[in-house]
């Protein structure tokens, strides 16, 4: 099908430090003047998202992945639904352009898929399959995966998850979790209106390469301590970016 005029309307899921710092490097402020010109900050919605903390990052903290037992098993987080400040996205091309806008404020360089040596991200896509038409959701699809490929994306998606875990994107770079339910049930209409949204998955990695789990609440909790610079744990909490894990991380954190 011909995918101009499609008037689609898209946002994003945030759930980590895209909603609160400013700066990849330096000074730069990408984040911020990303948010500044992508984003309806003022309109996003808490909900309730499969999320943990799972990937230990170069500068030795847990940050935020997604992941599909916490679906599975009820143990659900909160971050934010953020709608795109482009009232209707009316092609492909540019769902791609806002694709790149976030990934350049990811640092993954504009690329659906963060890493030169080895791939520690991808970008993905959720659609509302109860909102979109099939032959739409299908054109969307094929376009998505087409870009996913070309920059490397599919390859190594057994890394998207611990286990016999179902993976958090598909080999199309769909994000496999259900749609988002609003943390307010009186929102829920705002989240069902969108058309698609759009997320970064990080693979998760335990601190010891070894070891094929999500790090225990300890675990968690020592890198916490660790982190004196970036704060990373303490911004998301402030920010209500939360998981099932932190009320025990802080017991803790204040009995240590």
């Amino acid at each position: 099908m011909n995918d101009q005029n499609l008037q689609l309307k898209g946002g994003v899921i945030i759930i980590g430090s895209l909603l609160w710092q400013d700066n990849l490097n330096n000074n730069d402020e990408i984040r911020k003047e990303w948010r500044g010109k992508h984003l309806e900050l003022e309109n996003k919605i808490l909900a309730k998202l499969p999320i943990r903390y799972g990937r230990f990052s170069k500068s030795g903290i847990y940050t935020m992945v997604f992941s599909t037992n916490c679906e599975r098993y009820n143990r659900l987080g909160t971050g934010f639904i953020v709608p795109f400040k482009k009232n209707y996205i009316n092609n492909t091309a540019e769902l791609i352009s806002e694709t790149q806008a976030m990934s350049k404020a990811e640092g993954i360089g504009k690329k659906f898929v963060g890493g030169k040596d080895s791939v520690w991200a991808s970008m993905c896509i959720l659609m509302n399959k109860n909102k979109l038409q099939q032959d739409v959701y299908r054109a969307i699809l094929t376009k998505w995966s087409e870009r996913f490929e070309v920059d490397g994306g599919g390859k190594d998606i057994s890394e998207y998850g611990f286990g016999k875990e179902k993976r958090s994107i598909s080999k199309k770079g769909e994000l496999q979790i259900h749609w988002p339910k609003s943390f307010f049930p009186h929102k829920q209409s705002e989240i069902d209106e969108i058309d698609f949204l759009i997320a970064t998955s990080t693979k998760p990695q335990h601190s010891d390469d070894d070891v094929d789990r999500y790090p225990l609440e300890s675990e968690i909790a020592e890198s916490v301590r660790s982190d004196s610079t970036r704060q990373y744990f303490l911004n998301n909490f402030q920010n209500t970016i939360t998981t099932f894990q932190d009320s025990n991380v802080i017991n803790l954190l204040n009995n240590h």
